[in-house]
């Protein structure tokens, strides 16, 4: 598991060319609006390979219910009803888009590279690595980014002890492409089980908590 570990902070970024910035906060949600399909697309297929969960949409029978649900995207493939479960991130909200602008990036609406987002399950860490190495082999990404927080460098306290590994990346597919949105930065979080079976409705309420009085 070291080893791995060691693997995941010196995974190897792909040069690219110069970016183009946006600095118009709608236009930002335009182009995310339409990227979020093409990231689905993307997101399951590095789910096939690499065995990821997906988090699942409360069952109807018990709504009530406080605790984190997962669909093995392999078995979802052969159910549509297992399919239809899933529960793919929405774009983020403006609110916490412009808190976010506001309070970290000085109005500077360019720097959000996680407006759009998905988000892959795993059981291990060896799991997590052959995602990392199923996104590293695909000539339609190009990664600018690898936060690493699984590390035992890592100071965890400035997260309330959540840990997991964010990749953003650009998608340079031929659908992005024709579409003008290979230059959009997009975010796909990586996180062990262990950590999302925290993120329930009171998980989320505290992290927002701790959030807001650190002014993040």
């Amino acid at each position: 598991a070291s080893e791995i570990l060691r693997g995941l902070t010196t995974f190897r970024r792909r040069k690219r060319k110069d970016l183009v910035v946006v600095t118009n906060l709608n236009q930002l949600y335009l182009q995310a609006h339409a990227l979020h399909p093409l990231i689905i697309e993307k997101v399951q297929d590095i789910a096939t390979k690499s065995g990821a969960l997906l988090s699942a949409r409360k069952d109807q029978e018990n709504p009530s219910q406080n605790f984190a649900e997962f669909i093995r995207w392999n078995d979802a493939l052969a159910d549509p009803s297992v399919a239809s479960r899933v529960k793919w991130a929405s774009l983020k909200g403006r609110e916490r888009a412009v808190q976010k602008m506001v309070r970290g990036y000085k109005g500077d609406c360019s720097k959000l590279v996680d407006i759009c987002r998905q988000a892959l399950i795993f059981e291990s860490v060896s799991q997590l690595h052959l995602a990392l190495e199923a996104i590293d082999a695909d000539q339609d990404l190009n990664v600018c980014r690898v936060k690493n927080s699984l590390t035992q460098e890592y100071n965890a306290m400035s997260t309330a002890g959540y840990r997991q590994v964010i990749v953003n990346l650009m998608l340079c597919s031929k659908k992005a492409r024709r579409l003008g949105l290979e230059w959009h930065v997009v975010e796909v979080q990586l996180t062990l089980r262990a950590f999302a079976e925290l993120r329930n409705a009171d998980g989320h309420r505290r992290y927002v908590s701790f959030r807001d009085n650190r002014a993040r």
